[in-house]
């Protein structure tokens, strides 16, 4: 009797301790199953390339050999997106969705479009007339990308941003200013129907050509000539190119330049022989002084300028404005033309 008692027993807590371990099991089933329904899936876009042999892609530098590159699609899943969509937090979502893109993708042959040195000061949704859009500022280091990398960053993000259904442009910031086109205007909103237009992106041109630049001799009582090959792509002009090497300075150790190192390109174009050369405040602010390291440093840039057959003038701009002075003591708002009187005659 007492046998028969205790097998019961037995048995009932072995239904009972299965009926737990069913309970149990169904109920992390649907903790599960409610908490993947809440997490939104969307599309990130990232680079896929077709690299040159025996070439590592290093997404800071822009000496990468790319045969092709095109953006594709990820898919990821914004955790608890759902639950933030219901709740009309767009801003928490779209922030949640820059996560993703700034993760590095789970395919190995697929590299973020944003580099690791670019970082994202702000991100934000913005209610407009119809669909929004999202206002994302980069740190000042997008500006230091090369235009194919400028390029595949912001139609990533864009079409990133735009497969949202509450989203229809996006509008990029570098340091809180507006990114501009190569002819100075300003890019403003993007929509995704843009990108569209140029699913596959392929990487600039480049020729490599001689410039000859003017940099001041070691006592700063006139110019020598350095001969240098530059590269230079289809989107960039050669002004340009000629100004970013005379910032980088002279590769003689006996020369320098007197350009001031902080001094950033704002914008230069060329018009009826005239060449504008926006440069940043430090130019000035940032400059040695004196009579002879002015003049040195204006005819530098205007000389080397000048070696171009279509520059017969240099009119120099800070931030957009013509100054009085470079450092006190010449006309810096007037047109200068080249001067060869600074130029050192060869030995």
């Amino acid at each position: 009797m007492n046998g028969r008692l205790k097998s019961k027993k037995v048995l009932i807590f072995g239904v009972i301790l299965f009926l737990c371990v069913i309970a149990a099991a169904l109920m992390c089933g649907t903790l599960f199953k409610s908490d993947n329904s809440e997490n939104a899936k969307i599309n990130v876009y990232f680079l896929s390339m077709d690299m040159g042999a025996n070439t590592n892609y290093d997404s800071n530098s822009s000496n990468n050999e790319i045969r092709d590159m095109h953006i594709v699609a990820e898919k990821r899943a914004v955790k608890n997106g759902n639950a933030l969509l219901r709740e009309n937090k767009k801003n928490e979502y779209v922030n949640a969705v820059k996560d993703e893109l700034l993760n590095v993708s789970t395919t190995s042959n697929l590299y973020s479009a944003i580099p690791e040195n670019v970082s994202v000061i702000s991100c934000k949704y913005v209610e407009t007339d119809n669909k929004g859009k999202v206002e994302i500022n980069f740190s000042k280091e997008y500006d230091d990308l090369s235009d194919s990398q400028q390029l595949t960053c912001n139609a990533a993000v864009t079409k990133t941003f735009t497969e949202l259904e509450f989203v229809e442009s996006v509008e990029i910031f570098s340091d809180g200013k507006e990114i501009k086109k190569g002819n100075g205007e300003a890019v403003g909103e993007i929509k995704n129907e843009v990108v569209e237009l140029e699913p596959s992106i392929e990487p600039y041109k480049k020729d490599s050509i001689t410039v000859r630049l003017y940099f001041s001799d070691e006592n700063a009582m006139g110019l020598c000539e350095e001969e240098r090959y530059i590269e230079v792509n289809e989107k960039q002009s050669v002004e340009m190119r000629i100004v970013e090497e005379l910032i980088k300075g002279p590769q003689n150790e006996r020369l320098f330049s007197g350009i001031p190192e902080a001094t950033k390109i704002n914008d230069i174009k060329t018009e009826n022989g005239i060449c504008y050369v926006d440069l940043s405040k430090e130019f000035v602010s940032q400059h040695t002084g004196g009579s002879s390291g002015e003049s040195l440093t204006i005819y530098s840039i205007v000389n080397s300028l000048t070696e171009l057959d279509y520059v017969k003038q240099v009119q120099f701009l800070i931030d957009g404005v013509k100054e009085t002075s470079l450092a006190g003591h010449m006309d810096f708002s007037k047109t200068f033309e080249r001067n060869e009187s600074y130029i050192n005659e060869e030995d």
